[in-house]
Formats: structure tokens, C-alpha cells, sequence
């Protein structure tokens, strides 16, 4: 498997950023697959996925919403989801911008869904980004957060060497950290899931 340089992973540029978004949908499938098992979407719903990287949310969402939209702040993760999603994308049921999840291009209660797949560990501010996600969803509308590793004390050694990888903030939560920012930020009905072999992790929060 090629090795990548771990900043990429915050911000993909150049010819390697653009390998590592195809390596993204390939390494995120299984994860990304379990955290959407359990979320309710409706054929008529509109969904946002923060993050997109190569853009296989944006694939799986799309087989169920009827519009998607998607933001990165990489200009090159923009170009790979709308390739990926081609033919999404030419039929008019998707959006990709250039975008911070802190200022969010888009209008009050706009959104059914919100997904965040292995991206809040990169994000500056992260109440600033929650508070975001929280203006764009529709009333009852869910926030969905995954990741494949969180802070504990039995991945304490695991994350502290991850971390040591990255030049750019890396921040690594734990479920009752985010549980914690989910509330403050007005969120509720926050459902957290851990998978039951691996470190991966789920979160559900309801505007």
C-alpha cells in the first residue's frame, strides 16, 4: 500500500493528494458503510456530507437522498468527489464547493442529513463547525459522525503515536467529548455506537 504524507490527509493537494482520495474511498468503505447503516434517509430528503474527500459518502448518500451536496476545503478533494459522482453530478442531484465547515455556504435549515466521516480530527474549532452544522439542519434533521479511533484508554498508546504523525492539529475525541460539544452546541437525542471488534465510532445527534 503506498505510504502518504499525513498532512495530505488534512488538506489533499497536488498529484499525491490526488492518489490519496482514490486510497480514501478504498480505505473508508467498510467504516463509512456501518456508520450510515443505521441512519434514516428519506428519497426526498437533502443531505450535506463536510469533508468529502474523494467522495464515496457522497456516493453512498446518494442512493438514498434526493439531492447531495458536499463541501472540502481542498480544492483537489472537490474535483474528485464531483469524478467520482459523475454521473450524479451531471444529473443535476449534486453540489460540490470549496468550503470551511466553520462558514458554511449555505442558507439557515437547509438540510435533512449532515455526515462528517474521518474529518473532525482536522477541524479548527470545532464548536464553531458543530454550531455551523446545527444552523443548516432542518428542525429534527441528524448530524452523523464517524471515526476509526477515538480517545480512550485502551487506544491511549495507538493515538498518542498517530498524533506524533502530523504536522497540522490533529485532535482525537472521546465519545463523551463529543456527547459534551453535541449538547452545548443545542444539539440532542445524541446516540452514540462503538463497533463491537473494532475502534470505530459512531455518533447521531439530533437538531
Amino acid at each position: 500500500m503506498e505510504e502518504f504524507n499525513k498532512n495530505q490527509f488534512a488538506n489533499p493537494n497536488g498529484e499525491e493528494g490526488e492518489r490519496l482520495t482514490t486510497h480514501m474511498n478504498t480505505h473508508h468503505k467498510e467504516l463509512t458503510e456501518w456508520g450510515l447503516d443505521n441512519l434514516n434517509i428519506c428519497c426526498s430528503d437533502v443531505a450535506l456530507d463536510i469533508g468529502c474527500g474523494g467522495g464515496l459518502t457522497i456516493s453512498m448518500l446518494g442512493k438514498m437522498a434526493r439531492f447531495v451536496k458536499g463541501v472540502d476545503i481542498s480544492p483537489v478533494s472537490v474535483k474528485a468527489s464531483k469524478n467520482f459522482n459523475y454521473e450524479m453530478y451531471n444529473s443535476g442531484r449534486l453540489e460540490v464547493v470549496e468550503a470551511d465547515a466553520r462558514s458554511l455556504p449555505f442558507d439557515n435549515n437547509q438540510f435533512n442529513i449532515v455526515t462528517a466521516v474521518e474529518t473532525v480530527y482536522f477541524w479548527h474549532d470545532i464548536l464553531a463547525c458543530f454550531h455551523e452544522i446545527h444552523r443548516v439542519l432542518k428542525k429534527g434533521g441528524t448530524f452523523c459522525i464517524i471515526v476509526e479511533t477515538y480517545a480512550c484508554e485502551e487506544r491511549r498508546e495507538y493515538n498518542d503515536n498517530l498524533k506524533t504523525l502530523f504536522d497540522v492539529d490533529f485532535n482525537i475525541y472521546s465519545p463523551e467529548q463529543l456527547e459534551i460539544y453535541l449538547n452545548d452546541c443545542g444539539f440532542s437525542d445524541v446516540f452514540v455506537m462503538m463497533h463491537p471488534t473494532n475502534y470505530w465510532l459512531t455518533i447521531y445527534a439530533t437538531k
